[in-house]
């Protein structure tokens, strides 16, 4: 689970008087769409900034190679 996404669960769960004063979802649908939404749009960016990675020489050799 990403933080945007523990963030959101914290909010609606643990602290809903967050959720009442936040520009949050007013439903569970509304909720729901958004952390779909957010999970595909950060898997996207994820995805591709780690095939950027691998790909480039300089950031392998000096950063990304540690992952591996």
């Amino acid at each position: 689970v990403n933080a945007g996404v523990g963030a959101l669960l914290f909010s609606l769960v643990l602290d809903p008087q967050a959720y009442q004063e936040q520009p949050y979802p007013r439903s569970w649908l509304g909720a729901l769409v958004s952390l779909v939404l957010l999970e595909l749009v950060g898997d996207f960016f994820l995805y591709w900034g780690h095939r950027v990675q691998h790909s480039n020489k300089w950031l392998w050799d000096n950063c990304h190679s540690v992952h591996h």
